[in-house]
């Protein structure tokens, strides 16, 4: 049980990705859940048949499944985020008792744009999740329930905007 544990947060990885000219393929090839945050520049999210812009302090959700990310203007795109496999998800579902993986449903996208502060917090745990890699133990499972936890609270925010209110 313990070495499992260890090879799941093993692969909970954040990295900065620049998209100079280049695309980003992600594939997938195991059950991986993706978060990334625009941080400079616009770029072009392609899954399947569907395309979506993704401007500068958004954040993404992706489910296991195909995509490709494209510079979309004249800024170079800069993307920092993390990549963690499913099981991740299931076992904080047990450590904490709550339920993230409805949050990367496999084949599925969600945008969020939040407010500066929010999207600041969240490039912050990312730098911190990237340079706490090398330790001996890795904080990176977290890192990634902080950041779940401040994505579940916009996801909150933005069905409740939503709603008409009864004045």
């Amino acid at each position: 049980m313990k070495a499992e544990r260890e090879k799941i947060h093993a692969k909970v990885k954040a990295d900065t990705v620049r998209l100079n000219g280049s695309k980003l393929e992600l594939t997938a090839d195991e059950e991986t859940c993706t978060f990334l945050l625009v941080s400079e520049g616009s770029c072009t999210l392609q899954m399947g048949e569907n395309s979506l812009l993704l401007n500068p302090g958004s954040a993404l959700l992706l489910g296991a499944g195909d995509a490709v990310l494209s510079a979309a203007g004249a800024a170079v795109p800069e993307l920092v985020g993390c990549r963690f496999p499913l099981s991740a998800l299931h076992e904080l579902r047990s450590a904490t008792q709550r339920d993230f993986a409805r949050l990367f449903l496999p084949g599925e996208v969600t945008v969020l744009y939040g407010p500066v502060p929010w999207v600041r917090r969240l490039r912050t745990l990312l730098g911190m999740m990237q340079s706490a890699e090398s330790e001996p133990e890795s904080p990176g499972m977290i890192y990634l329930t902080l950041i779940l936890h401040y994505v579940e609270q916009e996801c909150r925010s933005e069905k409740q905007d939503i709603r008409p209110r009864n004045a």
